[in-house]
């Protein structure tokens, strides 16, 4: 059995491993995966451990370690290394890893499967971590345009350095106000907790005429902020949308796409 570990933390709102290890059975894949919460100052080890244990096929990253673990990696996709972070780590045949970002791909997907995504649209997100400038490289390369806002100065001054070297032409800004956007998406943790505050105050701004509120948080379901958005009006998309639509490329990263032998 091929073994796959989701590294997070926290990771009570992940659910991926439901929805991978469903469709492993469908497709009739040997494999299966399992998540753990790692903290920060646990990351190395972790990560070394399993290089260890041959059995673990793959890695699949989520908040707060994407960053961190691109730098453990011996070599990154066009995606991850446009956008620092990754969020799927395979093993080489060298023993090394491979890593690479699926993020973006899941997002754009999701918009396109519910018809969410117009041509050359104009689109702010807000936050600069790892899944944030991973969606921007994705919807830039689809011909829209992008700005990001990350209020953390470094963060802010690496994101620009990042998707400069990639030679996108990304706007990355101390914050965003989505006016005049056609969509906006909260690339931040907001919204986990019910105290979070929004990640913008979207009766203070005007959004272009159909504009879609989007979020990538998916516990709850509804966020606060996509309910606040339902009350002004606008049209939203949920994270969980990302989620099922990076489900494919995650499989096609590490070689698990397999069809069901009829035989």
């Amino acid at each position: 059995m091929k073994l796959f570990v989701l590294l997070g933390d926290p990771i009570k709102q992940v659910k991926l491993p439901d929805l991978f290890n469903d469709r492993a059975r469908e497709v009739g894949l040997n494999s299966l995966m399992v998540m753990t919460r790692c903290r920060a100052d646990s990351l190395s080890d972790v990560m070394a451990g399993l290089s260890g244990a041959e059995q673990v096929t793959g890695v699949v990253v989520t908040v707060p370690h994407k960053v961190n673990v691109a730098g453990m990696c011996d070599s990154l996709g066009p995606a991850a290394e446009a956008c620092g972070s990754v969020n799927v780590v395979r093993r080489t045949e060298r023993g090394g890893w491979h890593g690479d970002n699926v993020d973006g791909l899941g997002f754009v997907a999701g918009l396109r499967a519910r018809h969410r995504l117009p041509d050359h649209p104009r689109v702010d997100i807000i936050g600069g971590g790892g899944a944030g400038v991973a969606i921007a490289f994705a919807l830039h390369a689809q011909g829209a345009e992008v700005r990001i806002g990350e209020i953390d100065a470094d963060r802010r001054a690496a994101v620009a350095s990042l998707l400069g070297a990639a030679g996108t032409e990304v706007q990355v800004l101390d914050r965003v106000d989505g006016h005049a956007c056609d969509l906006v998406v909260n690339a931040t943790p907001l919204g986990l907790s019910p105290d979070d505050p929004l990640p913008l105050d979207l009766s203070r701004t005007s959004l272009a005429p159909g504009a879609v509120v989007a979020d990538i948080v998916m516990d709850p379901t509804r966020t606060a902020w996509l309910e606040h958005a339902d009350r002004l009006g606008h049209a939203t998309h949920e994270g969980r949308h990302m989620l099922a639509a990076q489900l494919e490329p995650m499989l096609d990263f590490f070689g698990e796409t397999r069809p069901r032998s009829t035989g």
